[in-house]
């Protein structure tokens, strides 16, 4: 059994056991149909061995309905016998975040067990002002910094913009798609994203120093590139400083 929230875990390893009475009934169902369906092979109405083979392919689907899979099935057929307590494999390979299955346990349909994620892929979700959203698109390539990974970069894409508005922040969500190598990235971290958008147009506010004493400030126009980088369109004096004061921000803090 898989007992620890984090472990990694594989398809086809165990997962826990079960025992229930309906579960034993389904099996002894399932060979019921079988053993008839031997029985009937060799009789001459086609219609009564169709009805045999149908009987087999519904117990079938009733213990799939169990997680039973077909070479636990083939085994069942080989003992010729029910098996009380069932083992449930992993369907899937990932990392189990949640677990509800303990020794005892007392469950009913529809009951979540455990919750198991592929990381190697992962979600990050964006809150961009809302006068912003005509800038970001399917696909657009974004960048996640996180305080985990000082100096370190991740690449990524915006995989889904969602259709509703925070009526309060006035934001839209927006989710990302990355790779994960090596599972570095951790449910519930907060980074920093940095949406890269075609050109937008922008006015800034140069400020420059001479001989001592400043001098008025000049507007100047400006153009935000795909590498998010502030190109001056206007010329200036050297030793002018630029003040930014008029740019959007695209980065935003995020959560898991």
């Amino acid at each position: 059994m898989s007992n620890s929230i984090g472990r990694p875990v594989r398809k086809g390893d165990p997962f826990f056991t079960l025992y229930s009475p309906d579960l034993l009934a389904t099996q002894d169902e399932y060979l019921l149909a079988v053993r008839t369906q031997g029985q009937l092979a060799a009789s001459p109405l086609a219609e009564v061995k169709a009805n045999a083979v149908s009987l087999v392919a519904s117990a079938r689907e009733r213990l799939r309905l169990w997680d039973v899979t077909d070479a636990q099935m083939a085994t069942l057929e080989r003992r010729g016998k029910a098996e009380p307590v069932l083992t449930v494999y992993a369907p899937s390979s990932g990392t189990v975040l949640k677990r509800e299955a303990v020794p005892g346990k007392y469950v009913e349909p529809g009951t979540t067990l455990y919750e198991v994620a592929d990381l190697s892929t992962v979600w990050i979700s964006a809150d961009i002002y809302e006068s912003e959203v005509a800038a970001v698109t399917l696909n657009q390539p974004a960048s996640v910094t996180f305080a985990a990974y000082p100096g370190e970069t991740f690449e990524g894409t915006v995989s889904y913009i969602y259709t509703t508005l925070n009526t309060e922040a006035r934001t839209v969500r927006v989710r990302l798609e990355m790779p994960n190598p090596g599972l570095r990235l951790k449910p519930g971290m907060f980074g920093t994203v940095t949406l890269q958008t075609d050109a937008v147009e922008g006015v800034g506010c140069a400020q420059g120093s001479r001989a001592g004493h400043r001098t008025s400030p000049t507007r100047v126009h400006g153009s935000w590139r795909r590498s998010l980088t502030r190109r001056i369109r206007s010329s200036l004096a050297a030793g002018a400083r630029i003040l930014w004061k008029c740019w959007k921000d695209s980065r935003k803090e995020i959560g898991s």
